[in-house]
């Protein structure tokens, strides 16, 4: 069974979008899970309006807000997780790849972006690539099995979200296209690339421990 996960900040007027993709693609709302960051907009409010899962982040933050809504799926009896980020950056057509592709654990599939954004994106990428066959770590959607799910993760990002070791060998990059905004999830950039090298960094020395 899959649950999909939509982590979102203030996206009132972009996760209608998303939630309307998913429902064409026909996922049940019953098996969509909004995970709400501490957000100060009508967000939540949007999500009710579908008649979808609400889960609520304990604190602000994509980890968290990642951790929260996996934990949800697996304290709900659900075996598959797919995660689309609530910006609506994410196209349909990119989703539809996700929800076709027919797989086997321990097999993770994830996006692979045109491009990074940032110099903190294209050093975590290449390390997770080099150790893990993962392009893009930090892409917004991602899809396994919730065996997968590390839940002491504790890193910024998403970065010790999953037991990457048991995926060596078993990841399928899949292209995908984005409608860019200008905007960020994930902050400035100055803070977003000093915030994933060190958090790049805590994670290479904890596998070195």
């Amino acid at each position: 069974m899959l649950g999909v996960i939509i982590p979102a900040r203030n996206e009132r007027d972009n996760i209608g979008a998303v939630i309307e993709s998913l429902i064409l693609l026909k996922v049940l709302p019953k098996d969509i899970f909004l995970v709400d960051s501490l957000s100060t907009d009508d967000t939540v409010s949007v999500g009710q309006s579908y008649g979808i899962n609400i889960l609520s982040a304990t604190k602000r933050g994509y980890q968290a807000a990642l951790s929260c809504g996996l934990n949800g799926l697996l304290a709900n009896n659900y075996r598959d997780f797919l995660i689309v980020d609530g910006d609506n950056e994410i196209r349909m057509q990119a989703i539809k790849k996700f929800l076709d592709d027919q797989y086997d654990y321990p097999e993770l599939s994830i996006g692979v972006r045109p491009k990074a954004k940032r110099i903190g994106e294209l050093i975590t990428n290449s390390f997770f690539n080099y150790k893990y066959g993962i392009k893009d770590i930090l892409c917004g959607v991602k899809r396994g099995n919730l065996n997968l799910f590390n839940p002491k993760n504790s890193l910024e990002y998403g970065l010790d979200l999953f037991h990457f070791s048991e995926m060596k060998g078993h990841v399928k990059n899949i292209d995908i296209d984005l409608i860019q905004r200008n905007e960020s999830r994930l902050g400035g950039t100055l803070a977003v690339n000093i915030g994933l090298i060190q958090n790049l960094i805590f994670y290479i020395f904890r596998l070195a421990s």
